[in-house]
């Protein structure tokens, strides 16, 4: 399967308010692409999910990891949207 149909299920799934559906294609990406092309979307739409799920903690950390490895990344505004900069 391609990077690309598993990002759009997640954000199909952000989209519809599910939450854990999402969470289980970014890991499935996640697992089929550790490092692929789309990492960094993957990695944006993950703190989206959880912040969704009200999983603060997680968001937090994931967020702030994305700005650390992706400081000029242009996903950085729906990541602080998700979860705000300490």
């Amino acid at each position: 399967m391609a990077e690309q149909p598993l990002l759009d299920i997640a954000r199909a799934a952000i989209m519809s308010g599910r939450s854990q559906a999402a969470l289980d294609a970014l890991g499935r990406h996640e697992r089929a692409f550790p490092t692929g092309g789309l990492a960094e979307e993957r990695d944006a739409l993950r703190v989206q999910a959880l912040a969704q799920a009200q999983d603060v903690a997680g968001a937090t950390a994931r967020a702030q990891s994305f700005r650390k490895r992706f400081p000029k990344s242009i996903f950085l505004p729906s990541v602080d949207a998700a979860s705000p900069p300490p």
